[in-house]
């Protein structure tokens, strides 16, 4: 394949929504997301960082003391950004619970939920669609006269029935 700057991308702009499991999900990079999907709004300039963990095992011989086989024992897919706005939406998400103008820190775990991160540049769409996905990290929020307050988060995938802990859409064609 050629050298193409053309297929370059950068996450130029996006969407992050978050839906209650069960929700109907999107199988492409340009399904409009029915009314239950929820924005949570503007994203640091952080952007979005998708991590994919692989925990191994390596197992030795005893003749060499070499390397015969190396076992996968874990699999961990996360998905970190902060969340710049202070809406209802928002506020439900990093704390768990928001109602009645109010949210209340227990040490409760926050829900599982489905999730879609959008990622646009100019015409070319990447959506990521995390079927069951929980937030397993909060971030330190402060509170500062010269920045956004920003509530950061970090979203544990889980598998779906399929084994599959996100689906990652694109409009690029070819295979």
């Amino acid at each position: 394949m050629a050298l193409d700057s053309g297929n370059v991308r950068v996450g130029v702009t996006g969407a992050v929504h978050v839906a209650p499991l069960g929700t109907a999900l999107p199988t492409s990079p340009l399904t409009t997301l029915p009314g239950v999907w929820q924005e949570l709004g503007y994203v640091s300039d952080g952007g979005i960082t998708q991590s994919i963990s692989v925990d191994t095992t390596d197992v030795q011989a005893w003749q060499n003391a070499t390397t015969v086989r190396t076992l996968q024992t874990g699999h961990t897919v996360t998905y970190a950004l902060e969340m710049l706005e202070v809406n209802w939406v928002t506020l439900d998400t990093y704390f768990g619970n928001f109602s009645g103008g109010v949210s209340e820190l227990t040490a409760g775990s926050t829900l599982r939920k489905s999730w879609v991160f959008d990622i646009v540049d100019g015409s070319e769409n990447l959506r990521i669609v995390v079927p069951e996905g929980q937030i397993t990290e909060r971030g330190d929020t402060v509170f500062v006269s010269g920045d956004a307050v920003k509530l950061p988060i970090t979203i544990t995938a889980y598998d779906d029935d399929d084994g599959v802990k996100a689906y990652v859409y694109n409009t690029v064609a070819g295979s």
